[in-house]
């Protein structure tokens, strides 16, 4: 199959109003944007669900957008997709954390799908992210925190796991 370009600017599946969204994706667009996130999105759309797709990326010391800030306050479902690079974007790592705030204090659902990954690895960071979160200490040591908890949260959640076809 060939993979589905999403385009590099924020994407919905209607134009709604912003505070109508049922389904947020969180995904690392590197690993699969282009392709497992872009079938899962159209499937979602042509069942009618609105989803909020945001492929933005975050430069150093820039806040997480307005949009984004008010779509998951609006949203109903979480789909965080945790990849091998999945914590090598800041932008995933704050929308992650703004989604596990959301989720504690209105007990929206999240629905994890670890991506060719262990649970685990998100859970308690190994390889890859332990890796991104030792690199981003220095400059971003407040927020590393809780880009630490966030993960620790979703990864122990029941989710979808997707695995290499061995």
């Amino acid at each position: 199959m060939a993979a589905l370009d999403l385009g590099s600017s924020s994407v919905a599946s209607t134009d709604v109003p912003p505070r109508s969204w049922e389904v947020f994706l969180n995904f690392r667009g590197k690993d699969t944007g282009n392709s497992f996130i872009g079938f899962l999105h159209k499937a979602l759309v042509d069942r009618g669900i609105t989803v909020y797709l945001d492929r933005q990326r975050l430069e150093t010391g820039e806040p997480v957008g307005p949009s984004v800030r008010e779509a998951v306050e609006g949203c109903k479902i979480f789909i965080p997709s945790f990849s091998e690079h999945y914590a090598d974007c800041k932008w995933c790592l704050w929308e992650l954390s703004l989604i596990v705030q959301r989720y504690i204090s209105n007990r929206q659902f999240i629905i994890p799908i670890f991506f060719h990954i262990r649970t685990k690895d998100v859970r308690h960071p190994t390889e890859s992210f332990k890796a991104a979160f030792d690199e981003y200490m220095e400059s971003h040591k407040p927020d590393v925190n809780s880009w630490r908890k966030a993960m620790e949260v979703v990864g122990k959640l029941s989710g979808v796991t997707i695995h290499h076809n061995e």
